[in-house]
């Protein structure tokens, strides 16, 4: 749904984009719904288990209380314009993290206290510290029974981010939590504000928080001049040179901040935004990506200002219209509406109709857009990994990958009459979804749907029956096997025939066998002519494990 509301851009310098990353369950979009709260946009944050929630909107999200499709939304915060993106946590979904993770300059990766580093927490730190991802962790549910902070930090470090900087540190009284310690500012924050008398009415940082604050101080002084050299005269160093001197070296990947706190808690989540504005890039620090196609060496690098247009399309959605909606991120340059583009990865031009900011499940019409900026296009024909720029002044991004599916199933209509409706939500579902493979089998009438998991298929169907009021029919879930060698092989046979009075003999031998590196081989002899369409029925049904053929033709 569009608004008609317009707004105009602001400078890269005022933005942020950022993405909201964890394992499922550690409550990452509670924390995006206190955000937003704090931000002004929702006059009541949205619960997860009331189905109330701004970035799970789909009707399958709030039933399962998951998040499916990642979900966008902008707002200000201490006059910085923040492009914000609420991404999965299950596994299933992982397509939708990857794409998140090519255009964002920070994420935010929340984990559990109680549960800690979890298995999809690692597949995210390892995908963010492959990109060079600036990016800060936020211990979620401070207030749950169990909350370890310690425990979480130090298995953060040994397991994952040696570099895990601890910048706040949890208050207790006695074993009820009250509240964080800033180390930077030395400050306390408490939940509720502390009753004159209470022990925490002039509350003094005890001997572990100083011991924490003096580690911290070491460790961003280790890699700053001036810190240094006034940490080893054990001179006083201002907040203000402290602040400075953390944000550039989270920009730079020397530290990685840890935050604590709770998504129910107003406070933890203002000083979450506070160090979201301070330490994460603006797009006019953060790196643009590599520009694989230029007219000249000059033109291989794009970099923050570059008045030449280069924006990357990530994401893209039937409007139900015949269009797609194509969520982008612009790099470099200005996008306008009603005009033509060059999509370097095509080599056609695209006919930008309209631009909008993306507001969960709403879009605000644009009349432009500029470098930073995360905004929807609606186009005819725009397809994820496309590369807009100018036609003259070409670039071209890395290509999005698409994971290999594990799991398959049978779906059909319940009647001859749903077929063609089947059909569209099918391509509808996949233009939108990445990572599902749709095929049809024209002589049954079904249709074969291969995902990431059964979850993956299981929502799928649901979203047939619930969002296009289809009644279909699903098989049983197959995993996608692949049979390897475990040993060697080799069989030889002979041919020895008369054709037409000529005789003709040949010996063949084939040998299989398993290796470590998966590649695959086939050879042929010369003197054997294979028909070429045999050629292609080797490479579409061949197994990804080296083979070795060998011919001899002796006539």
């Amino acid at each position: 749904m569009a608004s008609d509301s317009i707004e105009s851009s602001p400078s890269p310098r005022d933005m942020r984009n950022i993405g909201v990353l964890a394992h499922v369950d550690a409550g990452k979009t509670s924390i995006t719904e206190k955000i937003l709260f704090l931000a002004g946009l929702r006059n009541r944050e949205g619960r997860v288990d009331e189905g109330t929630t701004m970035t799970d909107y789909l009707s399958v999200e709030k039933r399962h209380g998951i998040t499916i499709k990642s979900a966008a939304v902008r707002f200000t915060w201490k006059n910085t314009a923040i492009h914000l993106i609420d991404t999965p946590g299950h596994v299933d979904f992982g397509i939708e993290v990857e794409r998140a993770l090519r255009i964002l300059d920070g994420a935010v990766i929340a984990l559990c206290a109680v549960s800690g580093v979890q298995a999809r927490t690692e597949v995210i730190v390892k995908a963010c510290i492959a990109r060079s991802l600036p990016r800060l962790y936020f211990i979620n549910k401070m207030d749950r029974s169990g909350a370890d902070f310690n425990g979480v930090v130090e298995n953060l470090a040994a397991d994952l981010e040696p570099r895990a900087a601890a910048i706040q540190y949890p208050i207790y009284e006695g074993r009820e939590w009250k509240g964080v310690y800033d180390l930077i500012a030395e400050e306390p924050c408490f939940l509720d504000g502390p009753d004159e008398g209470s022990p925490m009415y002039d509350f003094q940082p005890t001997p572990e928080i100083q011991a924490h604050r003096d580690r911290l101080v070491e460790k961003i002084a280790e890699g700053d001049e001036q810190i240094f050299a006034l940490y080893a005269q054990d001179e006083e160093i201002p907040r203000i040179l402290l602040n400075e001197a953390l944000a550039r070296a989270v920009k730079t990947g020397r530290l990685i901040p840890v935050l604590c706190g709770s998504a129910f808690a107003d406070s933890t989540i203002a000083l979450l935004l506070n160090h979201i504005v301070s330490l994460l890039p603006s797009p006019a620090e953060a790196a643009v990506p590599e520009n694989l196609k230029g007219e000249n060496p000059e033109a291989q690098t794009l970099r923050p200002g570059d008045e030449r247009l280069s924006a990357f399309v990530f994401k893209t959605l039937g409007d139900g219209l015949g269009d797609v909606v194509a969520w982008t991120r612009i790099w470099t340059g200005v996008l306008k509406a009603g005009k033509k583009y060059f999509d370097a990865r095509s080599g056609k031009d695209v006919l930008v109709k309209n631009i909008f900011g993306i507001l969960a499940d709403q879009l605000i019409n644009l009349e432009s857009a500029g470098a930073g900026e995360v905004v929807a296009l609606r186009a005819s024909r725009l397809e994820p990994g496309a590369s807009l720029c100018q036609r003259g002044q070409p670039v071209l991004f890395e290509i999005l990958e698409t994971p290999e599916s594990v799991v398959s199933q049978v779906i059909e209509p319940s009647s001859a009459q749903e077929m063609s409706g089947l059909r569209k939500a099918l391509e509808t579902l996949a233009v939108e979804d990445g990572s599902l493979e749709v095929s049809e089998e024209r002589e049954t009438g079904r249709f074969i749907i291969c995902g990431q998991g059964e979850l993956h298929l299981d929502i799928i169907a649901e979203r047939l029956k619930r969002e296009y009021g289809l009644s279909v029919r699903v098989g049983n879930p197959k995993i996608n096997c692949k049979e390897r060698p475990l040993a060697k092989a080799q069989v030889r046979e002979r041919f020895d025939r008369d054709f037409g009075g000529e005789r003709v003999r040949t010996e063949v031998e084939v040998r299989l066998e398993p290796k470590a590196n998966g590649e695959l081989l086939l050879q042929v002899a010369e003197s054997l002519r294979v028909p070429a369409h045999y050629l292609a029925l080797w490479w579409i049904l061949s197994l990804p494990l080296p083979v070795l053929a060998r011919t001899e033709n002796w006539r």
